[in-house]
């Protein structure tokens, strides 16, 4: 395991594709590089406010999220929108900045050496506390009962 970069951060969004209400939603991780991390969710198709879940990832958890984004390559590959879009269907994008350089993988991205964005997704999820997941369930499965 290598040592994070002290400047360590992201900014995550994933958006659920066209559905019907109540079954839209949007969800959102912003990690600082002091390890402190907000979960965002918005629930429907933004009429509500945003619930804001706080979480900590400590130096090990930090530096296991960078070297999993390191491994899928990061900061190696060329991350690029296809010229054929995908109509409808999820989507997410996210920002990474450590040690000085700050990368963006956009939306529907792919690289250019054809390798898959998904597992920089996943090293994502992975690293937030599975109580904040069970929390964001918990919060759809109310929202969709009390608007369906």
């Amino acid at each position: 395991m290598s040592t994070c970069p002290a400047d360590f951060a992201l900014r995550w969004r994933w958006r659920e594709g066209s559905v019907p209400p109540p079954g839209h939603y949007r969800l959102g991780v912003d990690l600082a590089a002091d390890g402190t991390g907000t979960a965002i969710l918005v629930l429907g198709y933004g009429s509500g406010d945003p619930v804001e879940m706080p979480f900590a990832l400590g130096p090990e958890a930090r530096t296991a999220l960078h070297d999993a984004l390191t491994k899928a390559g990061l900061w190696t590959e060329d991350w690029c929108v296809p010229e054929r879009r995908r109509i409808g269907g999820s989507h997410w994008d996210l920002t990474v900045t450590a040690d000085g350089e700050t990368v963006t993988v956009p939306p529907r991205a792919v690289a250019a050496s054809g390798v898959s964005a998904a597992p920089i997704e996943a090293a994502v999820r992975a690293a937030v506390p599975e109580a904040v997941w069970d929390e964001v369930r918990a919060r759809r499965t109310a929202y969709r009962a009390a608007h369906g």
